[in-house]
């Protein structure tokens, strides 16, 4: 099973530019060239995240391919970090991690995994770390799913999975609004 490619998805067309409604859909591309610093791997991945309409859940599904004997998720799991593109920024929800606060029946693999996988999960405020320092890096803090919805709006979230290949991370994506990017994951979209 694979995520649909967003463009494919149909949730992103209501949310295109002009519209009046709040943003609710996310994605994330995620590569090795976008960890700080980069880091040359053959794994890959993207992330398609949503919203609910009172902002008070996050449901995320990321599909991952990892390169052989990269390890993915095998040293600490996968995160929600705050920052802009291109700086490294405080951790503030673990998406899969044997952490207090990580979403519930998530764990780190031991040794981690190669190969395709998929994890889909629903964050809530108690899934946010409540000694994250995301004041620090972009100026305001994140302690529940409104502050997070926020976060995501501003383009001040990435994803991070590290990996025993790479402990502090092998593969890094800019949480992006769906009509952001110039359109190009929309048909017919400027």
């Amino acid at each position: 099973m694979s995520l649909p490619h967003p463009a494919e998805s149909g949730h992103t067309k209501k949310y295109l530019k002009g519209s009046k409604k709040p943003p609710r859909v996310f994605f994330a591309d995620l590569s090795g060239g976008e960890e700080v610093p980069p880091v040359n791997t053959e794994s890959s991945g993207h992330a398609q995240f949503r919203l609910d309409r009172h902002e008070t859940k996050l449901s995320f599904t990321y599909k991952l391919h990892g390169a052989p004997d990269s390890g993915l998720t095998g040293a600490s799991g996968s995160h929600l970090h705050c920052a802009p593109k291109g700086v490294n920024g405080a951790l503030f929800a673990l998406m899969a991690g044997d952490t207090p606060g990580a979403v519930d029946g998530s764990t780190v693999l031991s040794g981690g995994f190669d190969g395709d996988a998929q994890a889909s999960a629903t964050l809530t405020a108690g899934n946010i770390i409540p000694t994250n320092t995301c004041e620090n890096s972009i100026g305001y803090k994140i302690e529940t799913i409104a502050d997070v919805a926020k976060a995501l709006r501003n383009g001040d979230v990435y994803v991070n999975i590290h990996s025993v290949a790479n402990p502090s991370g092998e593969l890094r994506g800019q949480v992006y609004q769906a009509n952001q990017k110039g359109g190009a994951y929309y048909k017919g979209a400027n």
